[in-house]
């Protein structure tokens, strides 16, 4: 799944949650949270944020490299849709 895929998903999940009680709303997020945790075998919840800046900084990091790679080797538009297609 791509990650703006479930970005998607998880965002329609949230808006989701507006009107809802608190109890459904706590529920739906431990949800988010337990399935975070098994998709990156996250031990505990205070290690949830831990993990997500690093998968961030490494997207961030993955970004960057395709970015210079594609104008040092003189790319364009065309690579840089596919690329970034991919990640987003």
């Amino acid at each position: 799944m791509h990650i703006s895929a479930t970005i998607t998903a998880v965002d329609a999940q949230l808006k989701g949650l507006e009107g809802r009680s608190d109890a459904e709303t706590r529920t739906m997020l431990q949800g988010i949270v337990r399935h975070f945790q098994m998709l990156f075998d996250v031990k505990n919840v205070l290690g949830v944020y831990a993990s997500m800046s690093a998968i961030y900084r490494k997207l961030s990091e993955t970004h960057t490299v395709l970015t210079t790679l594609k104008d040092h080797l003189d790319l364009g538009e065309f690579l840089t849709y596919f690329c970034f297609n991919i990640f987003f």
